[in-house]
Protein backbone atom coordinates (compact mmCIF):
# COMPACT_ATOMS: atom_id res chain seq x y z
CA UNK A 1 0.00 0.00 0.00
CA UNK A 2 1.22 3.45 -0.90
CA UNK A 3 0.35 6.50 1.18
CA UNK A 4 -2.32 8.67 -0.46
CA UNK A 5 0.08 11.62 -0.79
CA UNK A 6 2.49 9.37 -2.73
CA UNK A 7 0.03 7.94 -5.26
CA UNK A 8 0.28 8.33 -9.03
CA UNK A 9 4.07 8.39 -8.93
CA UNK A 10 4.70 4.78 -9.99
CA UNK A 11 5.76 3.75 -6.48
CA UNK A 12 3.17 0.98 -6.16
CA UNK A 13 4.17 -0.47 -9.51
CA UNK A 14 7.85 -0.43 -8.63
CA UNK A 15 7.19 -2.12 -5.27
CA UNK A 16 5.05 -4.74 -7.00
CA UNK A 17 7.64 -5.45 -9.68
CA UNK A 18 10.44 -5.79 -7.12
CA UNK A 19 8.41 -8.39 -5.21
CA UNK A 20 7.29 -10.37 -8.27
CA UNK A 21 10.25 -10.19 -10.65
CA UNK A 22 12.57 -13.17 -10.40
CA UNK A 23 10.30 -15.23 -8.13
CA UNK A 24 10.55 -18.98 -8.78
CA UNK A 25 6.78 -19.52 -8.59
CA UNK A 26 5.15 -19.62 -12.03
CA UNK A 27 1.92 -17.86 -11.01
CA UNK A 28 1.30 -14.74 -8.95
CA UNK A 29 -2.02 -14.27 -7.16
CA UNK A 30 -3.42 -11.39 -5.15
CA UNK A 31 -6.69 -10.25 -3.65
CA UNK A 32 -8.12 -6.77 -3.25
CA UNK A 33 -11.25 -5.33 -1.67
CA UNK A 34 -13.96 -5.25 -4.34
CA UNK A 35 -14.63 -1.51 -4.08
CA UNK A 36 -10.94 -0.58 -4.34
CA UNK A 37 -11.15 1.11 -7.75
CA UNK A 38 -7.45 2.07 -7.99
CA UNK A 39 -6.49 -1.60 -7.58
CA UNK A 40 -9.25 -2.76 -9.93
CA UNK A 41 -7.89 -0.49 -12.67
CA UNK A 42 -4.13 -0.89 -12.03
CA UNK A 43 -3.70 -4.64 -11.78
CA UNK A 44 -5.16 -5.50 -15.21
CA UNK A 45 -2.81 -2.92 -16.76
CA UNK A 46 0.02 -4.82 -15.07
CA UNK A 47 -1.10 -8.10 -16.70
CA UNK A 48 -3.41 -9.54 -14.03
CA UNK A 49 -6.66 -11.32 -14.87
CA UNK A 50 -9.73 -11.38 -12.62
CA UNK A 51 -10.88 -14.74 -11.29
CA UNK A 52 -14.67 -15.02 -11.43
CA UNK A 53 -15.14 -15.67 -7.71
CA UNK A 54 -15.41 -13.57 -4.57
CA UNK A 55 -13.59 -14.31 -1.30
CA UNK A 56 -14.60 -13.44 2.25
CA UNK A 57 -11.73 -14.37 4.57
CA UNK A 58 -13.77 -14.07 7.78
CA UNK A 59 -17.36 -13.14 8.67
CA UNK A 60 -16.33 -9.60 9.67
CA UNK A 61 -13.99 -9.04 6.73
CA UNK A 62 -14.79 -7.21 3.50
CA UNK A 63 -15.30 -9.11 0.25
CA UNK A 64 -12.25 -9.55 -1.97
CA UNK A 65 -11.74 -10.24 -5.67
CA UNK A 66 -8.80 -12.49 -6.55
CA UNK A 67 -6.59 -11.91 -9.58
CA UNK A 68 -3.77 -13.90 -11.09
CA UNK A 69 -0.75 -13.14 -13.23
CA UNK A 70 0.25 -15.80 -15.75
CA UNK A 71 3.92 -16.76 -16.05
CA UNK A 72 5.87 -14.25 -18.10
CA UNK A 73 2.98 -11.74 -18.18
CA UNK A 74 4.45 -8.98 -16.03
CA UNK A 75 3.22 -6.01 -18.05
Amino acid sequence: MVLPKATNQGIGRRLHDEMVDGRPEPWTTLTFIVDNEPARSAYPRWGYEVVDVRIKHAPESPVYDPMFLRPGRLG
